[in-house]
């Protein structure tokens, strides 16, 4: 009997050692497991935390309120439009001057005859001549009436 009891016993620590290590063994890989997805968790945040890195992103990207104050002060396609038209329009308002000032200072030089300034206008051709400045000084002044108002009538 108490080779049994020997036997038995020898038996359970075999018994015990084997279920310890087994133990051991599973608690070690589950801990490896962990400790492998922590590292990997690591580096990931590793990427994006990094003090230099983080710097680097963060000088990259443009604040909010900025973007949004160019996005209200920025012109539309209409905005754009009307102002390629109000040019347009000061391009024809100053062609028109330009003509009525030549058309002016020709009515206030007499005209020559070879080298004498002898005038060789009739009288005819100077009143011509008035009426067509008075045509183009009113067809000016109309132009830059109709211009003003409508400047002033976009604006409100």
């Amino acid at each position: 009997m108490e080779e049994q009891l020997k036997e038995a016993l020898q038996i359970k620590h075999e018994i015990s050692t084997t279920i310890q290590k087994l133990i051991d063994k599973s608690v070690n890989k589950q801990v490896l497991g962990l400790l492998q997805g922590y590292e990997n968790v690591v580096k990931q945040f590793g990427k994006f935390f990094n003090q230099e890195g983080l710097a680097d992103i963060l000088n990259k990207k443009a604040e909010n309120s900025r973007v949004d104050l160019c996005l209200l002060e920025k012109a539309n396609n209409k905005d754009l439009d009307r102002c390629y038209s109000i040019i347009e329009q000061l391009y024809a308002r100053i062609r028109q001057l330009s003509i009525l000032v030549l058309e002016v200072s020709r009515a206030l030089v007499p005209q020559r005859s070879s080298s004498s300034m002898v005038n060789v206008e009739t009288i005819q051709a100077k009143i011509s001549k008035h009426e067509y400045l008075i045509k183009l000084s009113e067809l000016t002044l109309k132009d830059i009436v109709h211009f003003s108002n409508w400047i002033t009538q976009d604006e409100n």
